[in-house]
Parts: C-alpha cells; structure tokens; sequence
C-alpha cells in the first residue's frame, strides 16, 4: 500500500521527469526526491502506520542519490576527454560548457578604430616619436692595469704593489683627485705554458694583475695622464671611453624626451587630419632610450711607447649619440 502511494505522488509531481531533467542542477534534482519521499513518510506517520519500511525507503533514496552522482560524474568526465569541453562564461555571467577551439589572435593595428567586444574598450591610435642628438661629452674615463710576472707567487705580488703605487702617484701628480682613482680589479694567477719536448703544461711563473680607473673631467689631459701612467709603470691600456657626467645627461635626456614627445603628437594629429577623426587624451605612454658612447683601445704593446717619445699621446674625444623613443596611445573621439 505504501509503495503504491509513493509511486502516486511521485507521479502527480513529476518526481521521476525531473530527477531525470539533467538541465537542472542535480543538487536540486536530489533535494526535491529526497523531500518528496520524506513527503511520504510523515503522510503515513500521521496515519499511524508502522515506520520501518519508510525507513528502508530513505535509505534505498540515498543509495539511489549516491549512485546517480557517481553516474554524472563519470559521464561528465567521460565528455570533457571525448569532447574537449571546457567550463566558459556565457553573457548572464554564469559558468556553462562548450567545445574548445583554438583562435589566433589578430595583430595588432596603430588605429584601432571600432571596439572589440566590450563597450567600454576605447578607439585608439597609436605613434611612436623619436629623436637623436648628439653631445660633447665631459668625462674620459681610462682603464689600465700593471701586470707582474716572476716565478714566486709573493714576488710577483710585491713587484706589483711597488709598481702601481708609482703609476697611482704619477697619475695624481698629472692633476687628477684621489677620488677620480679607483680599483676595478685584482688578480694572482699561476700561468702554463706547452713544452713540446716534454709533451706537458710546465708553469712560467704567476702573473699578478691590478686595474685602475681613472675618471678625467678636463678632456685635454687625457693623453697626458696615460703617458704619465705609462711612463711609471703601467703595461697595459685597456680602454678610454667618452662620457658624460650625471647633471648633463640628465639635462640631455630630458631634452630629448620632450623633443620625441613632441614628435609622437606631431605623428597622431597628421594621422587624425588624414582619417578626419580627432585624438583626444592621452591613454598610455613609454619611452626607451639608448646612448652611444665612444671607445678608444689601445694595446698593451703601445703603452711603453711614451717612454722613447716626448709626445703627448693623441686623444680626441667623439661625440656621444643619445637616441630616445616615446611611444604613446591617444584616445579616439
């Protein structure tokens, strides 16, 4: 008798068509089948009739539930391998399935005039401005080194400590601060060399080396101080390069960025004119910039050369290249 009622309500509320309905969420379907057969069994409370088998009814529900949802589960699973479905935002903002398709990306345009998909995405134009101007520089800056070699490791270091001390002196009594006078680097190695008698590396000694820098503001002694450097002892020159000094690169740099600025706005109104739209404020802005500086080498063999010769060693300083690059996105009106 109770399974006949049960199989009535069931059917005047549709319990079986919507559990089976897999559009709606199966946590609701669960919910209304396991209510509908509570439903049942407080009908027959009330009617005073024995509970046991309403009982052995919840619990068949339950196990009837947990299987269900094991069941979607696997099903789902089995779609998302098959399928290659994957969980997307549709337009009311709620989570739904459909098939993955792999798009490429369009490129990316200067004017982009129409929007791409939301309507808050502005119409933009984008330009790019750049400038190069050339600097005197106002600051050499000299690396050279004295180099040792004896076949004592302690000698060679020694030699070396005496001789730099020389060239460190000879270059502060050329004019330059104690401060403009640096230590870039230090280094004791033992060297090999191949004996082709002995077929094997033999040591030659260990060879003890120390860099100086040496940062010059008045331009015209740079050869000075490298003939003064040379002449106390420094065996090699490695290099001289052309700088500039803190505050006139910071002035360049500024100059050149409101000159490039410029020339990107130049750039959007001529675009503008042309398509007879109007920019309006800017969106976003970027700048890069790079400098050229210019080197001077010169070997190690030439570095004694002020030795035999009352010359001052020629210097000339080149210019420096500052480029600068202003990149900016203008609003579309």
């Amino acid at each position: 008798m109770l399974a006949i009622k049960i199989k009535q309500v069931f059917l005047e509320k549709n319990v079986f068509s919507f559990f089976a309905n897999k559009k709606k969420p199966f946590k609701t379907r669960a919910y209304y089948l396991f209510y509908s057969v509570k439903g049942v069994i407080i009908m027959e409370k009330k009617s005073g009739n024995n509970l046991v088998l309403p009982a052995a009814i919840i619990a068949l529900s339950i196990l009837f539930v947990s299987g269900m949802a094991f069941w979607i589960g696997m099903s789902n699973e089995s779609q998302n391998s098959l399928g290659s479905t994957a969980p997307i935002a549709t337009a009311t903002g709620k989570l739904d399935f459909a098939s993955y398709t792999e798009q490429t990306a369009p490129a990316d345009s200067t004017v982009l005039l129409a929007s791409t998909g939301s309507a808050e995405t502005p119409r933009l134009v984008t330009v790019s401005g750049s400038v190069t101007k050339t600097i005197s520089p106002d600051k050499a800056v000299i690396a050279l080194s004295v180099e040792t070699l004896d076949k004592s490791a302690s000698k060679s270091q020694g030699d070396n400590a005496e001789t730099a001390a020389k060239v460190v002196q000879a270059i502060k009594d050329s004019g330059i601060a104690e401060s403009d006078i640096k230590t870039s680097g230090y280094s004791l190695n033992e060297e090999f060399q191949w004996n082709d008698m002995t077929k094997k590396s033999e040591s030659v000694g260990y060879r003890t080396r120390n860099s100086i820098q040496v940062t010059v503001k008045d331009l015209a002694q740079t050869g000075k101080i490298i003939d003064a450097a040379s002449e106390a002892g420094a065996n090699s020159i490695d290099s001289v390069y052309f700088s500039l000094s803190n505050a006139k690169e910071s002035e360049a740099r500024v100059s050149a960025l409101k000159e490039a600025s410029a020339n990107a706005k130049e750039k959007a109104q001529s675009i503008a004119e042309g398509l007879g739209i109007a920019i309006g404020k800017v969106y976003s802005a970027s700048e890069n910039s790079a400098i050229n500086l210019p080197y001077y080498y010169r070997s190690a063999m030439d570095a004694g050369a002020a030795e035999s010769s009352k010359v001052t060693t020629p210097i000339i300083a080149g210019d420096i290249e500052l480029t600068t690059t202003v990149t900016v996105q203008f609003e579309i009106q």
